[in-house]
């Protein structure tokens, strides 16, 4: 291939969403009712949700038309290339061909619209003109923002109050876009009031700003939340990067062994690797690798389990910016055991140990590990392949 990009024409762009719960061997388990504790149907989310975003989230069906108007959105920046890392190939000295698929493209800058722009579509087709949410850094509520101006909507947007301060620029960007930004926690909620009652100079948290934006939605009949990960309709939308993925490997007629993806909320590495576990589901021999951050690891570390107490919350409150310091101190249940630290509202991410520092010059050690264990000497290539990304690499 003598270009570093891999491109697609806009014709060629995907027209449907691949739907992987269609082909699990067994369905995902559901969401419970926080009241509850019982799985929660489709009645119970339609007081904060699009009914077709409720429809997809619990769908079976394969292939999920992706409407024409979203599709012309998508094409302001869709197909996104895919790309040669020639620079990470030379700097980790490996044979390996290593690629990745550039979501920087779209206006807000991220991955984040691919969901926004349906999510928008689908309320407004329901006659909602007013969505909710909650953003930490800022990406997610800039992509809903961008999507909110093209469907003529407005946009409520709870910002954790630290990141709004430290970061205005992508506070400007959704006023640009028409959205109402305010810092959480705020003094528009009962639920932001009462943590403000109770810590005054609360820096807030993604949590708070969570049940801030869910209020305003079961409190306003004009108005429903919307979520840019976790959910599976979220991550349904997000198949669009993977689909594109495998016709680029088409073209240049290659398909990767090995899937990388980050790891926050899923719905980056769900964009990217659903499609291709279809084809490891067919039998293909395709091994994927979810990466997350050792400071709030959400799979590695933690306990597995639901937690709709507001302990966790607090918590995560006042050990913000020292995740090591509930290793030190753990406040410990009834029984013992360590009380985890939660990140967010509803299923918390989980922090129980003290991370581990990543310095640069680990990056090698850190990728053959997170890649199973593959070891390539400098300058060799012996024998044996296994792929990385669609490019050789020894055993």
């Amino acid at each position: 291939m003598s270009s570093k990009r891999v491109f697609l024409s806009e014709s060629e762009m995907p027209t449907a969403w691949y739907n992987l719960q269609a082909d699990l061997p067994q369905p995902v388990p559901p969401p419970l009712h926080p009241a509850t504790n019982q799985p929660m149907g489709p009645a119970d989310l339609e007081p904060i949700f699009a009914k077709e975003l409720i429809a997809q989230e619990v769908s079976q069906e394969r292939w999920i038309e992706i409407p024409r108007a979203v599709q012309d959105v998508y094409a302001i920046w869709r197909p996104s290339p895919l790309v040669r890392a020639t620079g990470l190939e030379k700097a980790l000295r490996t044979p390996a061909r290593i690629y990745f698929k550039d979501e920087s493209h779209s206006p807000p800058g991220s991955h984040k619209p691919n969901t926004a722009v349906p999510q928008a579509y689908y309320n407004k087709m329901e006659g909602i003109n007013r969505l909710s949410t909650e953003t930490g850094a800022g990406q997610w509520g800039s992509a809903l923002c961008f999507a909110c101006a093209f469907f003529d909507m407005k946009c409520k947007v709870y910002m954790v109050k630290v990141s709004y301060h430290q970061k205005p620029y992508r506070r400007s960007m959704m006023h640009i876009w028409g959205g109402d930004v305010t810092p959480s926690p705020s003094t528009d909620t009962h639920a932001g009031r009462q943590i403000l009652a109770a810590d005054p100079d609360c820096p807030g948290s993604l949590g708070i700003a969570i049940s801030e934006a869910v209020e305003v939605a079961a409190t306003h009949d004009d108005t429903k939340y919307t979520l840019g990960s976790v959910l599976n309709h979220v991550m349904l939308h997000q198949t669009v990067i993977g689909l594109e993925a495998e016709k680029q490997f088409e073209l240049i007629g290659d398909s990767p062994d090995v899937v990388i993806g980050c790891v926050g909320g899923g719905s980056n590495f769900a964009g990217l690797a659903f499609p291709f576990i279809r084809r490891k589901l067919e039998g293909k021999d395709i091994r994927f690798v979810a990466c997350e951050p050792c400071s709030c690891p959400s799979m590695s570390r933690g306990q597995y389990r639901y937690d709709f107490g507001g302990q966790a919350v607090r918590r995560h409150r006042r050990h913000h910016s020292r995740p090591g310091n509930l290793a030190r101190h753990p406040r410990r249940d009834r029984r013992g055991h360590p009380v985890p630290q939660g990140e967010q509202g509803g299923v918390h991410r989980l922090q129980l140990q003290r991370p581990r520092p990543v310095r640069p010059g680990l990056l090698r050690p850190l990728l053959q590990r997170r890649t199973g264990r593959l070891r390539i000497p400098p300058g060799e290539n012996r024998g044996g392949h296994r792929r990385v990304a669609g490019h050789r690499v020894d055993k």
